[in-house]
């Protein structure tokens, strides 16, 4: 195989200190070059042509009063501008219209006691492998160190007991005000792609935006379903996907 370098560096990519080829345009790096490259020509140009893709900014936050701005930053909430919701560390999902109905005390309220659940429910399941452990532990070599028929039954019985008080609990209906439509959404998004792109809808997430415009929210990318059309093919925009994986912004390494 001829060296893929040059036209991979026409694309965009350039290799970072892991040697991975990646693409600091799109977020983006490639985890198979040949795959890449053995695609047809004009579709893999097309995917890294900026022209091809809508130059949309993600909506920003919504404007409120200062109070509430002050109980969104301290319940640590983000706004996912493309859905057009807040979500919260405990995974609680809120429209700006959520938001103002719950008020700043209830916000609080509401996200210390989602997080205190998760909490406790993360002890419950720790003591529930715990217990399952020493049961099993209980079985295998409980009759020689208990000593009875008796004692055996009785230590069987406490880890029951045990087991049973320390059980993980449903999740509490009401820490779960009505979701944002984002199913809805999604759904909108695949039927906006077409029955054929499918499996390339399973791994984007399109939502709808604007005209014929579609978001592909796994890969932070906006195009119009015309060019989409006009310039893929499910079959080859799925193979592309595979070749490829978002860049991990957590890394240091990874943009160096």
């Amino acid at each position: 195989m001829d060296d893929p370098t040059p036209r991979l560096r026409a694309l965009g990519y350039h290799q970072d200190l892991q040697d991975r080829w990646v693409h600091p345009a799109l977020d983006l790096w490639l985890m198979d070059p040949a795959l890449m490259l053995d695609l047809p020509a004009d579709q893999v140009d097309a995917f890294h042509d900026e022209a091809v893709w809508a130059q949309v900014r993600e909506p920003a936050r919504p404007l409120m009063d200062a109070e509430l701005s002050r109980a969104v930053t301290r319940a640590d909430l983000t706004w996912q501008g493309w859905v057009g919701h807040w979500s919260s560390p405990s995974g609680l999902q809120l429209t700006q219209a959520d938001l103002e109905d719950l008020g700043v005390e209830t916000l609080s309220t509401l996200e210390q006691r989602r997080l205190a659940w998760l909490e406790e429910h993360g002890r419950r399941r720790l003591a529930g492998c715990t217990g399952m452990a020493v049961m099993i532990l209980w079985l295998g070599v409980g009759w020689a160190i208990a000593g009875s028929v008796t004692v055996w039954l009785i230590g069987m019985a406490l880890i029951a007991v045990a087991s049973w008080l320390t059980r993980p609990v449903p999740w509490p209906p009401e820490l779960d005000p009505d979701p944002p439509p984002n199913e809805a959404m999604l759904d909108a998004g695949r039927e906006a792609m077409g029955p054929d792109w499918h499996g390339v809808a399973l791994l984007t997430a399109p939502i709808p935006w604007e005209g014929d415009q579609i978001h592909l929210l796994t890969l932070a990318r906006t195009i119009s379903v015309t060019s989409l059309h006009q310039h893929f093919t499910p079959d080859v925009f799925l193979r592309m996907l595979h070749a490829l994986e978002p860049i991990d912004d957590a890394d240091p390494e990874s943009t160096a």
